[in-house]
């Protein structure tokens, strides 16, 4: 009979907040188990005996990232009850890119993630990617969350249509992903987000005209 292994949450936790410095550190490739537990102040075996693999680690952590942007998002509809579909959608616009602002390397891990997905044509073709990684509960766990921003967002966007407050006849679908595409482009382009300027660009001018696009797109003035 298999030993079942109770595992601690707040150990669980503490081991992936020690990969989180790692691998933001040096980078997946480079990043070692070892270097992880002694972070985390476990032995090598501890972490392995929570997550098994690296891959499973980097997939608890990109889980963590795409949860706290989710977290974001219902937090951001809580606080804009009542409100017309083109504010609330407007609003999850702003709560998205203050996230990529503030979490760049959360970002990094969701792009990253993304592009497993597109290796592995959404998860049909899975021997593109180990077989610690398709064996990864955390990847898994993501793969059953990772549609939650775009269903949030296109009802809001859907819902705006309906209330007249958002103009355009355009998908709700192809609005989402417009907005998406430039917030994450701002993050990935702009390698000092917080700073006040980027490449003779005023970083506060550059996130205003992007909600002022995507606003216009809405009103159908684009």
């Amino acid at each position: 009979m298999a030993t079942v292994i109770t595992k601690d949450a707040n150990k669980e936790d503490d081991i992936i907040q020690a990969a989180e410095k790692v691998f933001f550190s040096v980078g997946f490739g480079n990043a070692k188990m070892e270097d992880i537990a002694k972070e985390a102040g476990f032995s090598k075996v501890t972490v392995y005996t929570y997550f098994g693999s690296k891959e499973n680690l980097y997939m608890a952590l990109s889980l963590k990232a795409m949860q706290h942007l989710i977290d974001g998002l219902y937090e951001c509809l809580d606080k804009n009850q009542g409100k017309l579909g083109l504010d609330v959608f407007m609003a999850m616009a702003e709560s998205y890119l203050a996230f990529c602002v503030s979490h760049r390397n959360y970002v990094d891990l969701m792009l990253n993630y993304l592009s497993m997905v597109r290796m592995t044509v959404a998860g049909k073709k899975l021997d593109k990617i180990s077989q610690a990684m398709q064996s990864s509960i955390y990847y898994r766990k993501i793969r059953g969350v990772q549609n939650v921003t775009i269903d949030l967002t296109v009802e809001e966007i859907k819902r705006g249509q309906k209330d007249g407050s958002i103009k355009t006849t355009k998908s709700p679908w192809l609005i989402h992903h417009v907005m998406w595409s430039m917030v994450t482009g701002y993050a990935k382009v702009n390698y000092q987000p917080s700073a006040p300027e980027f490449i003779n660009a005023n970083n506060d001018e550059w996130k205003a005209l992007l909600l002022q696009t995507v606003r216009s797109i809405c009103l159908d003035k684009i």
